[in-house]
């Protein structure tokens, strides 16, 4: 949708904590997401809606939505040390029979995940949809990639 969005709650995070991920989950990610992450890591989208005020941003799928997410850490904020990105990324080899290319990067209220597919792009992975408590291990499109991602996302009070 084009609208000014601003990411709340997050934390600074450096770029040698990114390239350690990056080196665990094998992928580099993109250059739109990093611009966010590395300044407002574990933080949420908010968005100006039509009165001016900031709301939470969200997103809807054909199926499920609309969709409020925050970010998957990459800081160690585990009560049993784990790194979020990490432990999300672990989870997730068992949901899918090839999960070779697919990281989570954001967690939903419902506990479902937003994904990086990187299976057909390794450059500029698709942003998918993943319901966990779905029978089906298919990851449903949301955009081509997360600079498309961003503009789909609108005021929650639409």
């Amino acid at each position: 949708m084009g609208m000014s969005i601003k990411w709340e709650y997050g934390q600074y995070i450096s770029m040698a904590q990114v390239k350690t991920i990056e080196e665990k989950v094998n992928v580099k990610f993109p250059k739109s997401y990093l611009d966010i992450v590395l300044n407002f890591d574990k933080s949420r989208p908010e968005i100006l809606n039509a009165q001016g005020e900031w709301v939470d941003g969200v997103v809807k799928t054909d199926t499920v939505g609309p969709i409020s997410f925050e970010l998957l850490s990459f800081r160690d904020v585990g009560h049993r040390g784990e790194i979020p990105m990490l432990f999300a990324y672990e989870v997730s080899r068992s949901w899918f029979p090839n999960p070779e290319g697919i990281i989570p990067f954001a967690i939903t209220g419902a506990g479902d995940h937003l994904l990086f597919d990187y299976r057909v792009n390794q450059v500029d992975p698709s942003v998918g949809f993943f319901y966990h408590e779905s029978d089906d291990d298919n990851v449903e499109l949301i955009a081509n990639n997360f600079k498309s991602f961003l503009g789909l996302i609108y005021p929650d009070d639409m």
